[in-house]
């Protein structure tokens, strides 16, 4: 589900702000941002988005701990008569998520921008929980540790190297579309090693899509995001985290 929302691609290199294209109520103009904006206005907009990150982590991790620790509602997303609302979920992250995406109004305009974020962060919550509750705590807590760590390291290397990702949103779009494809191939089986194999090349994607994602917030590459794309900026590194998250959980719990 979450595969078809990652894919945010760096649009032209086009420095007159704000240019929407044809229709100027949508689309988003990442171009170069070199000398434009100062440091302490860049590191500003990285400290937001971090912060409202932190806020989205915090939601899903919370929802996943009382769908584990409650019984009531443990039972409750077990109860397979109240499926519907998983199915709601996924159509809601998906309407939010083609909104904020696409329309500057629900990506820039406060307050409308943090409702929409928070209504796709709970609705995403949601599926994650519904999730977590098929697999032991004990596997979760593994699959989270993991994504963590992983997430570290790879924020690290984005700021520290020198290699310019942001000039890869092509490719790994085309990458992202044929592993979408591949995917809908394995619903129709159930061969235990080809869904770990999936898996590790899901992950594989979405630690790219990190190092990618994370460039994006900044100056001094080929690409960048614009400093009023914070809730947008959000989004993206939010659902690279719960993608990885996800698909280490599915290793963790069919290799168990």
């Amino acid at each position: 589900m979450a595969d078809l929302e990652n894919q945010n691609q760096p649009y032209s290199q086009n420095n007159n702000y704000p240019n929407y294209g044809a229709n100027e109520n949508t689309g988003y103009d990442y171009g170069s941002s070199k000398g434009l904006l100062g440091h302490d206005t860049r590191m500003k907009f990285i400290t937001k988005v971090y912060s409202i990150l932190s806020v989205q982590i915090g939601i899903t991790c919370a929802m996943c701990f009382i769908a584990i620790e409650n019984s009531g509602f443990n039972s409750f997303l077990k109860d397979s008569s109240n499926l519907w609302l998983f199915y709601v979920s996924i159509v809601m992250t998906l309407i939010l998520c083609i909104m904020i995406v696409c329309y500057r109004k629900f990506a820039r305009e406060v307050p409308t921008n943090y409702i929409c974020l928070f209504l796709f962060t709970l609705f995403e919550s949601y599926i994650v929980a519904q999730i977590c509750v098929l697999y032991s705590p004990r596997i979760v807590i593994m699959a989270a540790l993991l994504t963590m760590a992983m997430f570290i390291a790879l924020t690290v290397y984005a700021f520290t190297t020198k290699t310019d990702f942001t000039v890869m949103g092509g490719l790994l779009f085309v990458c992202l579309f044929v592993f979408s494809l591949a995917g809908l191939f394995l619903l129709f089986t159930n061969n235990n090693v080809a869904h770990i194999i999936y898996c590790c090349f899901g992950v594989i994607i979405f630690s790219i899509y990190i190092i990618y994602d994370t460039q994006l917030l900044m100056d001094n590459k080929t690409y960048s995001y614009e400093i009023d794309d914070y809730i947008i900026a959000s989004l993206q590194l939010y659902l690279d985290i719960i993608n990885i998250f996800l698909y280490i959980l599915e290793i963790l719990g069919r290799s168990d």
